[in-house]
């Protein structure tokens, strides 16, 4: 069962808002698409396509303009998360792995924003995610096969005020620019991520990911 908070207002205008997170950014190409985004994920899991190095992090991170970066890691120890954090400047984390909550509590004790990669699965484990809220300031929502761009069954959701346990949802997996307004209708969550569904042929390209935030953000105004 979900649960979760209002919808997030802007206070200018009184209309709702929706976050909008752009994962995989790997290119400064990319990064400077990301302009109208809140937030850019930049994956630190070594092995995989969308990693970044070491070099490029710091050209990256100088290139975004409003959108706010957040490094990618999975069952990384604290230390070396922290070591990175410093490093590169960028003080939010998302656990993508089978990270504890003491390590999202250690985290947020040094002032790292902290996002916890969830998937459907772990939707019937209340106590993991109630462990979890307590020590998250996002989840990321994912299908079972998290990770994998596949679609899944989010038009099932019952969030209420996109949240669960209290914690704000950025739902991923299967989004794209064509369906993504469909699911910020049908689920209502407090953000939407995305990283496959802006790539075309593996890259990421510059007009997905503007269409992308626009369809977004012009999904609220239908609601």
């Amino acid at each position: 069962m979900m649960v979760g908070l209002p919808t997030t207002t802007s206070p200018n205008r009184g209309q709702p808002t929706i976050e909008v997170k752009i994962c995989g950014v790997r290119t400064i190409e990319a990064a400077k698409a990301c302009g109208g985004a809140n937030w850019v994920g930049l994956n630190r899991v070594p092995g995989i396509n969308r990693f970044v190095t070491d070099e490029a992090m710091g050209p990256i991170v100088a290139a975004l303009t409003a959108a706010r970066p957040i490094l990618v890691v999975r069952n990384a120890t604290l230390e070396a998360v922290l070591a990175q954090v410093s490093r590169f400047g960028v003080h939010a984390v998302q656990l993508h792995g089978d990270e504890q909550p003491e390590m999202g509590a250690a985290l947020r004790k040094q002032g790292v924003f902290v996002a916890k990669a969830l998937h459907a699965g772990h939707l019937a484990d209340t106590d993991l995610v109630r462990a979890w809220a307590a020590h998250a300031d996002r989840f990321v929502l994912d299908g079972r096969d998290a990770g994998s761009g596949k679609t899944w069954a989010w038009a099932d959701l019952r969030l209420v005020g996109g949240a669960l346990a209290g914690v704000p949802v950025w739902l991923a997996g299967g989004l794209h620019p064509d369906n993504v307004g469909g699911a910020v209708a049908q689920v209502r969550p407090a953000g939407v991520d995305v990283a496959s569904g802006v790539e075309r042929d593996g890259t990421q390209a510059t007009d997905l990911i503007e269409r992308f935030i626009e369809s977004a953000n012009d999904a609220l105004k239908e609601l």
